[in-house]
């Protein structure tokens, strides 16, 4: 969760401009993405308000690495979200969406620069939530990376309890996001959890003269994990579902869709339980379908 917490900053924080910094008409969305310290700008870029927004096309964020990731156009909308984000508040409603996002080199050259952004794979993302404040109930409704070429991975999740009022102190506190309430994933698969996750994964291993007997190793310890869990937990269908998915990395194919609700709520402070007393609180659904369609006729419910 304090990953979830951390990614989860990294959308919103950087969005959120100076105290005070609240100009009328387009100057708000100017001032606004000017304060977002990562994002470089270039002769090619727009920056003008929408209906509940503002948008920016043609930018680009520098990493710490010669890396950059570029997009064709990022929007940033909801009902107070200008408002609440100038006052470092988390809006109501909040909705950003990236499209034709890349990663490439950075190689100061003009014509290198274009052809590795033609190269480059494409990707959308986005990211929308709804926050009660009185309640403390955050509902992360899209958490995703989508790419026509290589698939999807989409994420839902609720919380309770959640104390985001002031979102600079909330970043720091590990109990901000509250208790989990439910969780839902949705990956469709053709080559973007070997793009994405499998260097990252690896390096949480330890070191090996054989890797490929030390996957194995883990692999079958995470059988064991699914196997043993009790009914209250996951059915035999699930259970089926998660090994086979494990049994297929790094190079899984069609659509698992995941749901997991925890009764009692899960928190920051339960994480010390261990992994089965959390188990033993989750009641886990796991789907598969073996399909070909586009990811416009996908959807996440159960």
């Amino acid at each position: 969760m304090r990953r979830f917490l951390l990614a989860c900053s990294l959308t919103v924080l950087p969005l959120v401009p100076a105290l005070g910094q609240v100009p009328d008409g387009d100057a708000v969305c100017a001032e606004l993405f000017e304060s977002l310290g990562a994002i470089e700008t270039t002769d090619k870029t727009t920056i003008e308000s929408i209906e509940s927004g503002c948008r920016l096309t043609n930018g680009y964020v520098e990493l710490q690495s010669p890396m950059q990731i570029h997009f064709d156009e990022l929007t940033l909308t909801g009902g107070d979200a200008l408002a609440a984000l100038s006052e470092s508040r988390l809006p109501a409603t909040l909705e950003v969406k990236g499209t034709n996002v890349r990663l490439r080199p950075r190689m100061d050259d003009a014509l290198f620069d274009y052809l590795f952004d033609q190269q480059a794979m494409l990707y959308d993302f986005g990211f929308s939530l709804r926050w009660d404040e009185a309640s403390g109930a955050l509902d992360i409704e899209d958490f995703s990376v989508a790419s026509p070429y290589i698939g999807r991975i989409a994420m839902r999740a609720s919380f309770s309890d959640a104390n985001l009022e002031d979102l600079r102190e909330a970043v720091l506190q590990p109990t901000a996001l509250g208790r989990l309430e439910n969780l839902h994933l949705l990956l469709e698969d053709r080559g973007l959890f070997a793009a994405f996750a499998v260097m990252p994964l690896a390096n949480l291993l330890p070191s090996s003269d054989d890797p490929e007997a030390l996957v194995e190793r883990y692999r079958q310890i995470g059988k064991d994990m699914i196997s043993s869990l009790p009914a209250t937990v996951a059915s035999d269908e699930t259970k089926e579902v998660l090994t086979q998915f494990l049994d297929e990395l790094p190079h899984p194919t069609g659509i698992y869709a995941v749901e997991a609700k925890a009764d009692p709520a899960v928190g920051m402070e339960d994480l010390g339980a261990g992994p089965f007393m959390l188990l033993n609180r989750l009641s886990i659904e796991a789907r598969y379908m073996e399909t070909d369609i586009g990811l416009q006729s996908l959807d996440m419910d159960f």
